[in-house]
């Protein structure tokens, strides 16, 4: 009833302005208006929490506009019909374009009077609109805030695609973090919805400096299908978003839900239900790559942007043993070669070294003895140009790696049979995210495992027990590298949750803490070792201490995309204690390349020994 009240004075006052035109719809036509999904998607309405998404105040025309949509849309038709301050920016058809836009669809009506809106047509391609992208930024371990990807929107301009797009709008979504946050606070906060959010522009090309080159991470550009109508519409809103506040929250509101929501605004296909509490990057990827518009695809297949770091290792891995020499002697003599060095270089294989060590010097110039580098960038610049006056030469191609929505989903549910000092036990096993080193490399960082809530249950004697559970299980081997100075990074773990301290121990599940640092270095393009010391802190059990050192080796090695396995040998020292030492092997191999399941035979000894067969299906 007070809502009514509210409208019908509204409408008085619209009428007694004289703003009402001809076509004016009835109250009844503005309540079912009201509820248009259009509209609610416009104003970013929460149905379940009765109010918008939006928490600040400008973005709302009426005063009960983030709780009622239909005093929003009253207030918005009055606005948009006003003939003051038509000359003006904020004129309501120039704050909320898509807005007007949508009203002129619904009610097929042209105002009499239009706004001129200098900034928006300015901001806006129009004209030169040609596409939109869906932009992923691969995960990133240095910063819990990118740990799973990131996503972003780019408008594409006909006249942008003469240089790749660079100096095309890129929009972003995040979280508005104090500069130096502490990473457990920002954990704490952005659980809880402690910080505000919102919607940012920058050109692409200060995208690809940060997440390319300086957070080395590679990217995929996913064109979508859109029609000009719906493309315009997007961008429309992207205008009205800009400046506008949500509250954050990292499992659920994130960026990859408010970027996927802004395509939610064309399509009634639900593109933001995955079937789980939180909300991932790349199962919204996936799940966009199975949608169809129009009877076409939603996103292309995708194109590969290397982050600088990649393109130098696989232009390096391209060279010739001998090229790769004379690589190394170059940055050990900075000046250039003596003459007669190298002289079975061909001038179209010196420019392909130099080519390569021009990455590589972009690279250190980002490090260390940034000097040094530069001085040797400006050489290797003089020396590619006289090279080229009299060299045809090519960069090769950078190959393209499997894109993220072809790898595995990021959670995982498992049924493994346990034998074990000739029992047979079941296990059942619960994986929120990500994945392991035993995963599919796809669209992820290779070498490398990134496990959240990772909850493994066993039935022993007609009882459940905790086998183990990983809050946390981050672990990499710090490749690819090459070995030249300044390029050899070092392998970590680190690992928090309830574990066994062996085999032997059957209800002894104890909290712990394991981390540790090392060294690791490719054998082949297909295989890895790895050398760690380490420590590990638990709750005393089964006679072991609470503190212990030690050291562990690793190798890790497949045989295509269809087979991975992984051998693994641990020794501790516990301080403390009346069991001294304890060591374990692990040998892990896993069957199967699709995107959906895999199989996992291992074999485990520590005070006992078992073997695991184990499906994993992966949603």
């Amino acid at each position: 009833m007070q809502r009514g009240l509210k409208v019908l004075c509204w409408l008085l006052f619209l009428i007694r302005t004289g703003t009402l035109y001809a076509d004016q719809p009835s109250m009844p036509q503005m309540a079912t208006l009201a509820q248009h999904p259009q509209w609610l998607k416009l104003l970013h309405y929460d149905a379940a929490a009765g109010r918008s998404d939006i928490i600040s105040p400008a973005f709302f025309i009426s005063p009960d506009g983030q709780s009622d949509p239909l005093a929003e849309l009253t207030a918005t038709l009055h606005a948009m019909t006003a003939s003051r301050a038509l000359d003006s920016d904020q004129h309501a058809q120039c704050r909320f374009p898509a807005r007007y836009r949508w009203l002129q669809q619904q009610l097929h009506w042209q105002p009499e009077t239009q706004a001129d809106c200098t900034a928006f047509n300015h901001w806006s391609p129009r004209r030169e609109l040609d596409s939109l992208s869906l932009i992923y930024a691969t995960g990133y371990l240095d910063n819990p805030a990118s740990f799973y990807g990131h996503l972003m929107l780019r408008i594409n301009s006909r006249q942008g695609a003469l240089n790749d797009h660079l100096l095309d709008t890129s929009i972003n979504y995040g979280a508005i973090i104090p500069a130096a946050e502490n990473p457990l606070i920002y954990i704490a906060k952005g659980l809880t919805g402690g910080y505000d959010a919102g919607f940012t522009q920058d050109t692409f090309y200060r995208q690809t400096q940060t997440y390319g080159n300086i957070e080395l991470r590679d990217m995929w550009d996913y064109r979508l299908q859109l029609s000009r109508d719906d493309r315009e519409l997007i961008v429309a809103h992207l205008w009205e978003l800009l400046g506008q506040r949500f509250t954050y929250y990292y499992l659920t509101r994130n960026c990859a839900y408010r970027i996927v929501e802004l395509l939610q605004l064309v399509t009634e296909t639900p593109l933001l239900h995955t079937g789980k509490p939180w909300v991932h990057p790349v199962d919204l990827l996936k799940q966009l790559q199975r949608v169809n518009l129009d009877a076409r695809p939603l996103l292309d297949a995708g194109h590969y942007i290397p982050s600088r770091q990649q393109r130098f290792y696989r232009r390096f891995s391209q060279l010739s043993a001998v090229q790769q020499q004379a690589l190394r002697q170059r940055i050990d003599q900075p000046g250039g070669w003596g003459q007669g060095e190298h002289p079975a270089l061909t001038p179209q294989q010196r420019m392909g070294v130099v080519d390569v060590l021009l990455d590589y010097t972009e690279l250190q110039i980002g490090r260390t003895d940034q000097l040094r580098h530069r001085r040797m960038q400006q050489q290797l610049l003089q020396e590619m140009l006289r090279l080229s006056s009299h060299t045809d030469y090519r960069a090769p191609a950078d190959p393209t790696p499997a894109p993220p929505h072809q790898g595995q989903n990021s959670s995982a549910a498992g049924v493994a049979l346990i034998r074990r000092d000739g029992a047979d036990q079941l296990e059942l096993s619960l994986r929120s995210s990500y994945f392991d080193l035993l995963n599919l490399d796809a669209g992820r960082m290779p070498w490398s495992q990134l496990l959240m809530l990772d909850l493994q249950l066993r039935l022993e004697r007609n009882r459940v027990q905790v086998q183990q559970l990983d809050l946390l299980n981050i672990r990499t081997y710090g490749l690819p590298h090459t070995g030249l100075p300044g390029d050899r990074r070092n392998a970590w773990s680190l690992r928090a949750g309830w574990d066994r301290p062996d085999l032997a121990c059957t209800r002894c599940s104890v909290a712990s803490l394991d981390g540790s640092y090392g060294w690791s270095d490719t054998l082949g393009a297909d295989a890895a070792w790895n050398i760690s010391l380490g420590g590990r802190t638990a709750e005393g059990a089964s006679g072991y201490g609470n503190l212990a050192l030690g050291g562990s080796g690793e190798l890790l090695w497949s045989a295509g995309r269809g087979y991975r396995a992984r051998i693994r040998y641990q020794k501790l020292r516990y301080i403390d204690g009346q069991r001294p030492w304890s060591e374990g092997l692990r040998v892990e191999q896993r069957f199967g390349s699709g995107a959906d399941w895999d199989l996992r035979l291992t074999y485990a000894k520590a005070r006992g020994e078992e073997w695991r067969l184990g499906l994993n299906r992966y949603f």
